[in-house]
């Protein structure tokens, strides 16, 4: 599980906007200011997500954690890119084995990394249902627990 700390923007309808702080791959690293990537990685701005949540009662301003399940976000992303480019794969082979023109060829692989687009987006709603990829805590700990002060 990976946390990032967030801070509530708004909340409407179930979904909370929080306001992430990037974190770099550059802060751990021993080369610090000496390296040019790295006063390019500290200018990157927040990002603002858009998250379901069952707490009702977060106020903007308030500091919580964002949670996800890094395992299940790798494997989101598995499908959303291996899905397209095995069919792809798959229509190239087939246009080759059947000895189609080179124009035609490429468009029938076209075809099928649309198919494959298609595809994983099914695949990816029917992976995700009934799973929390992300999901917000009060900085106490658990979900829907109250502050802990």
């Amino acid at each position: 599980m990976a946390e990032t700390r967030g801070i509530v923007e708004g909340y409407r309808d179930g979904r909370c906007a929080v306001r992430c702080e990037r974190k770099s791959a550059c802060s751990g690293c021993p080369e610090g200011a000496s390296c040019r990537n790295a006063s390019m990685a500290e200018g990157s701005r927040p990002s603002v997500v858009l998250i379901k949540t069952d707490i009702a009662d977060l106020k903007p301003g308030e500091e919580v954690l964002v949670v996800s399940d890094e395992r299940l976000i790798t494997a989101a992303s598995i499908i959303d890119y291996a899905v397209p480019l095995v069919t792809a794969v798959v229509f190239l082979l087939v246009s080759m084995l059947c000895r189609l023109p080179d124009l035609l060829t490429a468009l029938v692989t076209g075809c099928g990394l649309v198919l494959g687009f298609f595809l994983s987006g099914i695949a990816g709603r029917r992976f995700a249902r009934g799973r929390k990829l992300i999901e917000i805590r009060r900085n106490g700990g658990c979900p829907g627990e109250s502050e802990v002060g």
